[in-house]
């Protein structure tokens, strides 16, 4: 066994602990809105910690999926033309991606703690801090999206032109990625908790399956 099928094993691995921890990780998303709070912003205070490692974490999978799929796109065809493109997309959805979770997850916060809550009209100007930092996540998050929805569907015609055994992990990723790409462009796809969380299980099954396509060393 040599080190690059090896290392291409272990990427694979890093895949799939890095796709499951992240789908449970964004079980735990916190959320603005809750009652018994005297302002936003101490609600904001309140859940810092957790909003913190929620999105830290997040980040850390995020580059974690860069490395998996990176090996995979290598190993698919390193140099091709679709390769290259696929990379591309995947640098960029990633660089996006970490971009969105910082404002979502230490902007925010970091604008709470800056803030008197006791102060006369430090709520009403929190508020509108905070459009300002969610319409940053989002812009940021739906770009990634994109970029992720890209990076599937090039590698998966990659894979079926040159893997004909992974028709179904190649199938899956066309139509998915496809599907991804025509969400955010034509505005189906909403980037809330719940559509976030839901565009993650999505992403989770083609990364599951290529994953498990490296580990079995294919």
């Amino acid at each position: 066994m040599t080190t690059e099928s090896n290392g291409r094993r272990a990427a694979g691995w890093l895949l799939i602990f890095a796709t499951l921890s992240a789908l449970l990780v964004m079980a735990h998303h916190p959320t603005i809105g809750s009652a018994g709070y005297d302002s936003l912003i101490d609600e904001v205070r309140s859940e810092a910690f957790l909003n913190r490692m929620v999105h830290g974490a997040m980040i850390v999978f995020t580059l974690c999926f860069y490395i998996g799929l990176k090996a995979h796109s290598d190993a698919v065809g390193r140099g091709h033309f679709l390769s290259r493109c696929a990379d591309a997309a995947l640098a960029f959805a990633t660089f996006t991606m970490i971009g969105a979770a910082l404002f979502s997850g230490f902007v925010t916060t970091e604008l709470a703690f800056r803030l008197d809550p006791q102060a006369d009209g430090s709520d009403a100007l929190f508020r509108q801090m905070l459009k300002v930092s969610y319409s940053g996540n989002q812009v940021l998050a739906k770009a990634g999206v994109l970029g992720y929805g890209a990076a599937i569907a090039l590698t998966s015609v990659r894979l079926l032109t040159s893997t004909p055994r992974a028709w179904v992990v190649g199938s899956v990723g066309i139509v998915l990625g496809a599907l991804l790409c025509a969400g955010i462009v034509g505005g189906s796809i909403s980037l809330h908790v719940q559509g976030m969380a839901m565009v993650l299980a999505l992403m989770a099954l083609w990364f599951l399956g290529v994953g498990a396509r490296m580990v079995r060393g294919a």
